[in-house]
């Protein structure tokens, strides 16, 4: 469905380029590196903290001299407020939506304490695609499905918006999901903290063909089997 690319391509249409980024740092995200139980409820209500306004205003005067011609986010509070603080410099409002949710429509917390935690010893043993692929319950969504997820949504996007530039804001294992698919990197490169609050990737697209320009603010590990 999808075709990653090595180089930017030359014989095609003008690409339509995505900055697609992780919400700023979050009260959620200070409950998790604390280790604290959550209510599943938190993880869409959950505003920006003081840090994470700074993070996003630092971000925007980052982006303050590329031409955006729309901004996206899921509808988590978080990664509006954090689009928000990007658009206001650009003069244009922000777009949500479900379907760039973070990845599962579960106790996000719990599942993936699950499955680094309660399975350990199972889940170290899978092989890289069968971690991509792995779920818990039913009602869970795999890592795999979530990638596919979010580049159909791109994908819609660059139909409408082809050759010009659009910002999303979404979530980090959703972003997680997007770079093992696109193949930047396997599930144990990318470790918890890896994927900084901001941190963005630039993705080129055009049809089902794109790009990695660029990553900031993401950190491989070495994958330890």
């Amino acid at each position: 469905m999808f075709q990653v690319m090595n180089k930017s391509p030359q014989n095609f249409p003008p690409s339509t380029i995505f900055y697609l980024v992780r919400h700023a740092r979050s009260q959620t995200n200070v409950l998790s590196d604390a280790g604290a139980s959550q209510d599943s409820s938190l993880w869409h209500d959950s505003d920006l903290t003081s840090l994470g306004i700074e993070q996003a205003t630092i971000l925007s005067e980052k982006f303050q001299n590329i031409h955006l011609n729309a901004v996206f986010s899921s509808d988590a509070k978080k990664a509006q407020k954090t689009g928000e603080i990007i658009a206001v410099r650009h003069q244009l409002s922000v777009s949500t939506s479900q379907r760039i949710r973070e990845t599962s429509a579960g106790n996000l917390h719990k599942i993936f304490f699950d499955r680094h935690n309660i399975v350990p010893d199972t889940f170290r043993r899978l092989s890289q695609q069968e971690k991509v692929n792995f779920r818990i319950s039913e009602d869970m969504e795999t890592f795999e499905e979530a990638a596919l997820r979010f580049l159909t949504f791109i994908k819609e996007l660059e139909l409408i918006y082809k050759g010009l530039s659009i910002l999303v804001v979404f979530h980090g294992a959703l972003m997680k999901s997007l770079l093992m698919k696109i193949g930047f990197s396997t599930f144990d490169e990318l470790t918890k903290g890896s994927i900084e609050n901001t941190a963005y990737v630039v993705l080129e697209m055009n049809g089902n063909h794109f790009f990695l320009k660029t990553t900031t603010g993401i950190h491989k590990t070495e994958a330890n089997q």
